[in-house]
């Protein structure tokens, strides 16, 4: 021990807790990655992304396996920012005994694949995305699934040993585009020893669990259920309320702490041994905001996702990369008290002493001992970091505020966002810049692991490899997409892609790599069978939406009604064998879990979400004792406003149907022939409208609705997204909704979405379309209950509700338009202080209105403001009604003086407004 003394006082500001994390870094990390295995996401449950096994430069393509399907993430790139919700858009490998193992997001399928040939060995169904790598240990594979269950499978044969429902019951709803569990597994597993870590749940007021099973045979060790909802400190200073773990992302596990991703906010942990919960808090400070999906564990700490306070930006589409000074931030062990922050620094391993990062355009070696002291430095000082550049604060540039066309480009965006000061935080971040040992370029990296001394980092269309001692470039080699999943085993490369292809790389070259290709058959089907199809689509009229079939039968239907149609169709099984062969049938024609999935369950009660189906189908031949099934089940999740049951009975059985039906089903919904029952289900009684700003044109702010009462349950989750949205500071419109539909006002968008199942029916593009701040220059789009309106400019737009096409276009009266354009009175006075320029202040279509007759208009100046927070003062001058058959004008009115677009309503036919206050 004494010869470990001297050289630490020379460190005399370290404290204890960095002194042992050092230390235990440098002589005692434990490496789970084995020669010739990769037993789990990132090698091994500290998720470092390290092995021992040396990795032999250059490399050759072995195999390259493509799957039918490419990955279907949860969450879409929400553009205005990076993404920390993307821990599946590729396969995430495990390997062990000369198999590569993966779970499919598209098919829902585990595949076991030949390390060698890429050849596959086995595949199981799961019932729902497997969106996180699986787990080998013992012999086993540990997997997963959206599903709500961890299943634990022979690794040799892919034989299910034990399988584990990780939610109270059997609930599924849409989420994110697909069947789930309401009661998902989104933190994959974890195995240590003897014990399968597990999550389910992700919203709070449904309840989160956390698990720690046995290996033998899944039984419970301890269940943590009291993680949900917890009174702690929201993330707006002086704020606190209900909240608690909403997991996402991969299990840690670090000297008996379990550290669980806690989607974007601060990860939680817990004591692996009993389940206690040490630390969980939503509260973030202003300048740090962490949160994400990865995390990773050394020297003591849980290494996350660091992201500053940004102002918010314009519409950008697709990927969108760091901002200014996001980085690392790293939490206390066993207390979760932020310790240290590292900007432009976003991947990173630990091995010997020594962190290797990327970011910023480069890759950086730091010794792992100064960076601690250093961030201790700036932890006791309170200080920021001179190093750091500022981004001054800015108002946006002057452009067209009026109809908001500018396209910005991201670079440009990013230009003008506004870092908030370094002021009240804990913990100042800094800079590796003058730390580092060595430093080399390196483009945007996805991944970033560790073999031996061999740096491997995946990238957009590329691998790189580069040694430890100097960051200098070994090889590298192009793939097809990003590069965002990495495994080391066997001397061999794994690299999993976006596009979903598997890759091989090792020492040998080959003159051909092999080129494995997931097959795929015709759906070999009968005349009659694809007669039945056409008959049901031609019948219910219904191409599009979410079908649920009562029987799978052999899933040719299914697979018929699937590929003559838009339909995604979920399947209820009663018999495990039928369900078998049904899933075969479809996975080898391609059309399983991308269109039709198979459920294996009984429909007494069926164990969906109310209202989520379009269209349901019964067939006789499939299921011939419907009338032992709860007809009031079906209706349940039959969708409003249209939704429609099929029922194909048997011979002479039509009116027996019927006559069951009618016990839970309105007789006035129910259609009966020869050999067929409809349901046409008609509006939900008590349904309200939400059709203006603020509820109708008469500005009631409330709805009749007669559903909407405490308790609430969660229908479905998922789209828009981010990406098209005015952002939230900008204080958008309302959604709106009549007739099942709901409609939202996008930046440069409109959307129509199905209200009941959360599936998006269209989106137009239309720059210029959005106007805030809603509070006060009213809502942009209106509804009727076959159209939306949404005003861009002078004009307004008439679309079909149901498809987003114009079908009219309403232009304001000429006269109205005769308003001389003044300089924005309230920008010259918050531009007197920035010496910017005005903001143009053009004349336009300011309030909307719709009556059963008319649209009701006014036209004027926006006096608009823009900051982050932006203002507007509308005064309009002229007040006007259009006839909605044809736009011509009814009357027009000028005021005496302006009318603001909250200063209008109208009921009864009369509108009612103040003319100047």
């Amino acid at each position: 021990m004494q010869a470990h003394r001297n050289p630490l006082r020379r460190l005399p500001r370290i404290p204890a807790w960095l002194i042992a994390g050092v230390m235990f870094s440098v002589l005692v990390i434990p490496l789970r990655a084995e020669a010739g295995s990769w037993p789990t996401y990132r090698a091994d449950n500290a998720r470092s992304g390290v092995s021992r096994e040396p990795l032999k430069t250059p490399l050759h393509l072995q195999w390259a396996y493509t799957p039918r399907h490419a990955p279907r993430p949860a969450w879409p790139e929400p553009g205005k920012e990076m993404n920390r919700m993307a821990f599946d858009y590729a396969y995430q490998v495990a390997i062990a005994d000369g198999l590569v193992f993966f779970g499919s997001s598209a098919d829902h399928k585990v595949y076991a694949i030949d390390l060698k040939t890429g050849q596959e060995r086995w595949s199981f169904f799961t019932e729902g995305p497997i969106r996180f790598s699986p787990v080998v240990s013992g012999g086993r594979v540990f997997v997963a699934s959206d599903d709500g269950c961890v299943y634990c499978l022979a690794a040799e044969t892919g034989k299910l040993i034990w399988k584990f429902r990780c939610g109270p019951r059997d609930e599924r709803l849409i989420g994110n585009e697909q069947m789930i569990s309401r009661w998902p597994a989104r933190a994959g597993v974890l195995v240590e020893g003897d014990a399968v870590y597990v999550t389910a749940g992700m919203w709070s007021f449904d309840g989160v669990y956390v698990y720690a099973l046995r290996a033998q045979d899944g039984s419970i060790i301890w269940k943590n259920d009291t993680c949900a909802n917890i009174y702690m400190g929201l993330p707006h200073n002086m704020c606190e309320g209900i909240a608690g773990l909403a997991p996402q992302g991969y299990l840690v596990f670090w000297k008996g702490v379990l550290a669980v991703p806690n989607g974007r906010a601060e990860p939680g942990g817990f004591d692996a041994k009993t389940g206690r919960l040490l630390f969980c808090q939503n509260e973030t400070e202003k300048m740090h905001h962490p949160g994400g999906s990865r995390v990773f564990a050394t020297n003591d700490l849980f290494f996350g996702e660091r992201r500053p306070m940004l102002v918010d930006s314009y519409v950008h589409l697709g990927e969108a990369g760091p901002a200014p000074s996001e980085g690392l931030i790293a939490y206390d062990l066993h207390t979760g008290v932020p310790r240290l922050a590292i900007v432009n620094q976003h991947r990173a391993v630990v091995a010997r002493g020594v962190m290797y990062t990327t970011g910023n355009g480069t890759i950086t070696a730091v010794d792992m001992s100064v960076l601690l002291k250093t961030g201790q430095e700036f932890y006791a000082s309170g200080k920021a970091d001179p190093n750091i550049p500022k981004v001054p604060p800015t108002y946006h540039p002057v452009c067209d505020q009026v109809d908001r066309s500018c396209g910005t480009s991201l670079q440009e965006s990013r230009s003008r966002q506004t870092l908030y000061p370094w002021a009240s935080s804990r913990v100042p971040p800094f800079s590796l810049e003058p730390l580092k040992k060595w430093q080399a370029p390196l483009d945007w990296t996805y991944e970033l692991i560790l073999a031996g001394n061999t740096l491997v980092a995946g990238g957009r269309d590329k691998v790189t490899a580069l040694a430890t001692e100097d960051g200098k470039v070994l090889w590298k080699a192009e793939v097809p997409g990003q590069a965002r999943g990495l495994a080391v085993a066997d001397g061999r490369l794994i690299v999993s892609t976006s596009t979903g292809e598997v890759l091989c790389f090792g020492p040998k070259e080959v003159a051909r790599p092999i080129r494995v290709r997931s097959a795929t058959k015709g759906l070999d089907v009968s005349v009659e069978t694809a007669a039945k199809a056409e008959r049901i689509l031609k019948e219910t009229n219904i191409r599009s939406g979410y079908c649920l079939m009562l029987g799978a039968g052999e899933g040719r239907l299914a697979g018929e009604l699937a590929r003559r149609s838009d339909l995604v169709i979920y399947c209820i099984e009663p018999d495990a064998q039928k369900a078998a062969t049904a899933r075969d049938t479809l996975d080898s024609a391609g059309l399983y879990g991308a269109r039709v999935t198979v459920h294996d369950g009984q429909p007494n009660p069926l164990p969906y979400a109310d209202y989520f189906a379009n269209l349901i189908v019964i067939d006789a031949a499939s299921f011939p004792d419907v009338e032992q099934c709860s007809a009031a089940e079906i209706y349940r999740v039959l969708r409003p406003f249209g939704g429609v049951v099929y029922i194909a009975a048997a011979e002479n059985r039509a009116p027996a149907v019927a006559q069951w039906l009618r016990g839970s089903v309105p007789a006035t919904e129910i259609r009966a022939e020869k050999d067929v029952i409809q349901v046409v289900r008609g509006a939900l009684p008590g349904a309200g409208k939400w059709t203006h700003e603020y509820g109708d044109a008469s500005r009631p702010a409330s709805s009749t609705d007669q559903h909407v009462r405490l308790p609430l349950g969660m229908l479905w989750f998922g789209g828009p997204g981010p990406a098209r949205m005015v952002s939230r500071h900008w204080r958008a419109p309302a959604p709106l909704f009549a007739n099942g539909r709901m409609f939202i006002a996008g930046e440069r968008h409109v959307i129509g979405v199905d209200a009941y199942n959360g599936r998006e029916l269209w989106c137009r593009e239309l720059p210029g379309v959005g106007r805030f701040p809603a509070r006060q220059r009213g809502g942009n789009i209106v509804a009727d209950d076959n159209h939306v309106y949404a005003v861009i400019g002078a004009d307004c737009l008439q679309l079909d509700a149901g498809t987003g096409k114009t079908v009219q276009t309403y232009h304001a009266p000429s006269k109205a338009l005769d308003v001389p354009i003044l300089e924005n009175p309230i920008d010259r006075v918050r531009n007197g202080r920035s010496k910017g320029k005005p903001l143009p202040n053009r004349v336009e279509w300011e309030y909307l209105a719709v009556t059963d007759e008319f649209i009701v208009g006014t036209t004027g100046l926006p006096n608009f403001s823009w900051t982050w927070w932006p203002e507007a003062y509308p005064e309009s001058k002229y007040v006007f009604a259009l006839r909605k058959a044809d736009g011509k004008v009814a009357w027009i009115h000028a005021a005496e003086n302006s009318v603001s677009p909250n200063a209008i309503a109208i009921q009864n036919k009369r509108l009612f407004m103040i003319d100047r206050v």
